[in-house]
């Protein structure tokens, strides 16, 4: 029997603001993207649309967290450390404001959110000294960190206020409200979506050592987006980030050496690069480099390592580290095999909606793996899902699927 191990090297263009890379890293936070139809939440809410609101599970040791934007309709204290907030669907950012931080956003991408996905977005809050806001601006003065200040405390009340404000602080050269105004122009908010004026924004931005916005530009050049698609100047911006420190930027490059965009595949230097973002502890680069240890794909075979690594991937929440972990479980690949864990990774990494992990369920289910009854109907309920995000073997699976139940019907 072949377990199916999702190879998930993930590249996203991800837009996550911070103020410095210069800034001391204090606490993490996880954010889950969770269906609110699901059973696990009694409470679910409507927009003013009547369409279903997404809800969004965050846990972080900060407390007092608030969330800020035009599409937050409802946020509470679900228990310790916990935060429940429902977002109106299309929801594209919502602000994190906590105490004694500066205020983060967290965008969902360029089409927002669709209601029914899971997805989950790894940020990082950063705390901030007196000389911090200014030490990546080489053209900023205390009026433009201020405005930029005001623009975040508008974005609970007023959000078109607030951009207009932002505006004026990266008119005066303050990088992270660049930055932000490339956001707004990306997602089109409060402007016209305008990816060409977005990547002017992020270049002043990038020129002046933000590290996000330099990953962020690499990510435009490799997508062709607002600018010519250019792999030279991708890998150039990708290399700027990364050497700075920057963890998406480390993995992005990783990702970009493995499939050889530059002209030939270098897994060597694309575990290096994962490894290294790992070590500063980005989830999805700790699943890539497990990855790469299980399978001896640019560092020597090492399941035991690789354990070791898809672990604090999944235990961040990262669907795809936990569909690995379970992989590693079922397989006992650096663990002694356990297909009751087994089954719980593949479960918590179905319920935020990888399609390889619902298969890799509904498989379990389909063949009574390590004892577990077989259950035709809830193995097709999982092959369905993940054969609806065109994964193939679960496609093929769900034909014979078919014909299996079809007979038993007729009987």
């Amino acid at each position: 029997m072949n377990s199916k191990l999702l190879l998930s090297v993930a590249f996203a263009l991800i837009f996550l603001p911070i103020q410095s890379h210069k800034m001391m890293e204090v606490e993490s936070m996880q954010i889950c993207m969770m269906d609110p139809t699901c059973s696990l939440f009694e409470n679910q809410r409507m927009d003013s649309d009547g369409n279903m609101a997404g809800l969004l599970k965050v846990f972080c040791t900060v407390n007092d967290l608030e969330f800020a934007g035009p599409d937050v309709l409802e946020q509470k204290v679900a228990g310790i450390s916990e935060y429940w907030v429902w977002l109106a669907k299309g929801t594209r950012s919502v602000r994190v404001c906590a105490q004694g931080y500066p205020s983060l956003n967290v965008y969902f991408g360029e089409y927002g959110i669709e209601i029914g996905s899971k997805q989950t977005y790894a940020i990082t809050l950063k705390t901030v000294s007196d000389q911090t806001h200014a030490s990546n601006a080489t053209n900023d003065n205390e009026e433009a960190v201020a405005l930029y200040d005001r623009s975040v405390k508008q974005m609970k009340r007023n959000l078109r206020l607030s951009v207009e404000t932002l505006r004026r602080s990266a008119d005066m050269g303050y990088a992270p409200a660049q930055y932000d105004v490339a956001g707004c122009y990306i997602r089109g908010t409060y402007v016209k979506q305008d990816y060409e004026e977005a990547v002017k924004w992020m270049l002043l931005a990038a020129n002046q050592g933000f590290t996000l916005a330099q990953n962020d530009l690499g990510a435009m050049y490799q997508n062709g987006m607002g600018v010519e698609r250019s792999y030279k100047e991708a890998l150039r911006w990708y290399q700027t980030a990364a050497s700075a420190g920057n963890p998406f930027a480390m993995n992005n490059l990783g990702s970009f050496y493995e499939q050889g965009l530059d002209g030939e595949s270098d897994v060597v230097k694309a575990a290096d690069c994962y490894r290294k973002a790992a070590e500063k502890g980005l989830a999805v680069a700790q699943n890539n480099y497990g990855v790469c240890l299980i399978q001896g794909k640019g560092v020597q075979k090492d399941d035991e390592e690789a354990f070791k690594w898809l672990k604090k991937s999944a235990e961040q929440g990262f669907a795809d580290g936990q569909n690995s972990l379970g992989v590693c479980y079922e397989s006992g690949f650096g663990v002694q095999q356990d297909y009751e864990e087994a089954l719980k990774w593949y479960k918590l990494s179905a319920d935020q909606g990888l399609a390889m992990a619902q298969y890799n369920l509904g498989r379990c289910y389909q063949q009574g793996v390590g004892g577990l009854e077989k259950n035709l109907a809830e193995a097709k309920k999982w092959m369905r899902l993940a054969a609806d995000q065109g994964l193939r073997d679960a496609q093929r699976s769900i034909s014979l699927l078919e014909i299996a139940t079809s007979g038993t019907n007729h009987q």
